[in-house]
């Protein structure tokens, strides 16, 4: 226990708070929308989700063009069911966001989201140059 004064003179005392363990979730623990990085955050899976969404749909229009092979090997074994396929990416996403967002208030979650935006954009560039839609400048 550690002691202070107040601004009446008297003293205070206070325990020393706790170390947060990363299965507390307790409300205290977890992110709110107010901290910065937690909107960061946030606003990566959000685009995250939305260029996951653009994937799945080109990868469904690529599959109806003929010669087209997934990358992925999990995935490929559901590429001839457009809702098995669906529910696989959207369940990854899901969990993956479940995951970045009980972690929103670290600095290593802020690095990983970033990071994964940058794959995802580098995603849907390879999609615009398979289907030949390079902007031009």
């Amino acid at each position: 226990m550690s002691t202070a004064q107040g601004i009446t003179g008297k003293q205070q005392t206070r325990s020393p708070q706790a170390p947060r363990r990363w299965w507390d979730l307790s409300d205290a623990s977890l992110p709110t929308l107010r901290d910065r990085r937690t909107r960061r955050v946030l606003l990566m899976i959000v685009l995250i989700w939305i260029v996951g969404a653009f994937d799945l749909i080109f990868t469904l229009m690529a599959m109806d063009l003929g010669g087209f092979e997934e990358a992925n090997p999990v995935a490929r074994q559901f590429i001839h069911s457009p809702p098995l396929l669906a529910t696989f990416k959207f369940g990854t996403l899901a969990v993956a966001s479940g995951i970045l967002l009980a972690f929103a208030h670290r600095r290593i979650t802020e690095v990983a989201c970033w990071a994964l935006g940058f794959v995802y954009v580098g995603l849907a560039i390879v999609w615009l140059v398979y289907y030949g839609c390079e902007p031009t400048g």
